[in-house]
């Protein structure tokens, strides 16, 4: 019945969305005529006197401020109508016949899918410490786009910053993610990891934006995992982690890891048990516990991580099957 009601819903969207359109381009036509009416005027010499031109100017000046408005006015509302026809369609999925899915998803400015529709990914959770070990890191704006690569070299996993709070993008982050996403197609790395770096309060609001900065409105695709940085003032609130995570979890189907130090291990663990664990704990050598991940150094150039398993671990760790 949910489903239905979405598919109802998102129909109805797409309906005012054409007709928005339609009388967008109607309104815009109209003006544009009587644009070509004046200049037609001036060009026939039908302006006889300097009070005519003048007359004629002001109302072709009034008649491009009214385009950009009418232009303006109907963008917005065509907006509101795509964002709310695009917030739905994932769950007018099960509903839709794949010919009818895909027509909503061209209107909608998606591409469409194609059949059968893929599988979704089956994760390797929960994780479990295996032999070996694979070495990565993690990075921000804050380094340089040399150091960033250079992190990259002989990685098979990467994390890098994306959100911040409820309203910051790390400036970076889209085009590093889509390098690391086309290393990944490549079959040159296995895994890249998105993170939020968690503000006190508001725990459902953070993850909303940070699920809006990936453009992810479900299930993840193989090579991706989430994390939540549960540090600094978002210490004090549990809550915080317990929200976003519970949040992610609802929206995507998996548990977003939660990187923490050491010293707080057993407080995130308390907050979300099924969470897999990335600890900050710097030695001297590559830390080898009982978690998927371990930052064991914040240098030299960037954060170094290792992931505790062998290829085939991080593998199913990323969702790839087999």
């Amino acid at each position: 019945m949910k489903a239905t009601l979405a598919v109802t819903k998102l129909n109805q969207d797409l309906r005012k969305l054409k007709a928005d359109q339609t009388n967008e381009k109607k309104a815009l036509a109209a003006i544009v005529t009587q644009e070509k009416q004046i200049l037609d005027g001036f060009t026939s010499g039908q302006t006889d006197t300097v009070a005519e031109a003048l007359a004629a100017v002001a109302k072709a000046f009034a008649l491009g401020e009214k385009y950009v408005q009418t232009r303006d006015g109907f963008d917005r509302r065509i907006a509101a109508e795509k964002k709310t026809g695009l917030a739905l369609l994932p769950q007018a999925k099960p509903a839709l016949k794949l010919s009818e899915l895909n027509k909503d998803r061209v209107a909608l400015g998606l591409q469409p899918l194609s059949h059968p529709a893929p599988k979704p990914a089956s994760y390797g959770e929960p994780w479990k410490k295996g032999p070996g070990q694979l070495a990565g890191g993690d990075t921000s704006h804050y380094q340089s786009k040399g150091t960033f690569e250079a992190s990259l070299a002989h990685s098979q996993f990467a994390a890098i910053k994306a959100t911040e709070g409820t309203g910051y993008t790390d400036p970076t982050f889209r085009a590093r993610w889509n390098e690391l996403g086309q290393k990944i197609q490549q079959g040159k790395m296995t895994l890249r990891v998105a993170y939020c770096f968690l503000d006190k309060g508001n725990g459902v609001g953070q993850a909303k934006h940070f699920l809006s900065a990936l453009g992810i409105h479900g299930k993840l695709p193989a090579g991706t995992r989430l994390a939540l940085d549960w540090e600094a003032g978002a210490l004090s609130s549990p809550q915080t982690l317990r929200d976003a995570a519970n949040y992610i979890h609802h929206v995507t189907g998996l548990w977003p890891m939660v990187y923490t130090s050491a010293s707080q291990l057993s407080r995130a663990r308390a907050a979300v048990p099924n969470a897999p664990m990335w600890e900050a704990k710097w030695t001297n050598g590559r830390a080898d516990h009982n978690v998927p991940f371990v930052q064991y150094s914040d240098g030299p150039g960037y954060d170094h991580d290792v992931f505790n398993g062998d290829l085939k671990a991080l593998r199913r760790f990323a969702g790839f099957a087999g």
